[in-house]
């Protein structure tokens, strides 16, 4: 059971306005319909493959799935030279 009040889009937000940061400051990635709104919050969202359709659609980019290092080509492509 979770709160209503609160989801990983949330949690993020508290995060980076913690942190001094915005939401354009983030990378928010996901594969599964609870990440939705961190996704949503994230200034870059990044959906994995294996993820939902619905996650998908609302994402900038989509991964490789987990078991194809999603998370090494993200970090690859818009982190590695930040």
């Amino acid at each position: 059971l979770n709160n209503p009040q609160t989801s990983k889009g949330a949690a993020l937000d508290f995060l980076a306005k913690s942190l001094g940061l915005t939401a354009e400051n983030c990378i928010a990635m996901g594969d599964a319909t609870l990440d939705l709104p961190m996704i949503e919050y994230a200034g870059f969202g990044v959906a994995m493959a294996n993820a939902p359709e619905q996650l998908k659609e609302k994402a900038d980019y989509v991964a490789p799935s987990c078991d194809e290092d999603g998370l090494v080509d993200v970090i690859t492509r818009f982190i590695k030279d930040w």
